[in-house]
């Protein structure tokens, strides 16, 4: 199954508050994903908390074009 983000908003920290197509809300701490070149700026919180839902892939995104597929989103907050 394919999923989508409606919503995102930055809470605090490493957290955001994801709302996925199917109404389901997650609290989820992002701070594991922060690996690699293209996620090392995010770790500067002024950077992270600039997240929003990119309007056409329906992902999270940042101005640095670091982005985080929904399904991954999704397995995670599943705990899977």
């Amino acid at each position: 199954m394919y999923y989508h983000v409606k919503e995102a908003e930055y809470l605090r920290d490493y957290i955001v508050r994801v709302t996925f197509e199917t109404g389901e809300l997650f609290d989820l701490d992002l701070k594991p994903f922060l690996k690699g070149d293209l996620f090392r700026p995010l770790t500067d919180l002024r950077v992270f908390s600039s997240v929003f839902v990119h309007p056409e892939l329906q992902i999270l995104t940042w101005p640095n074009d670091a982005e985080i597929p929904a399904e991954t989103l999704y397995a995670f907050a599943k705990g899977n």
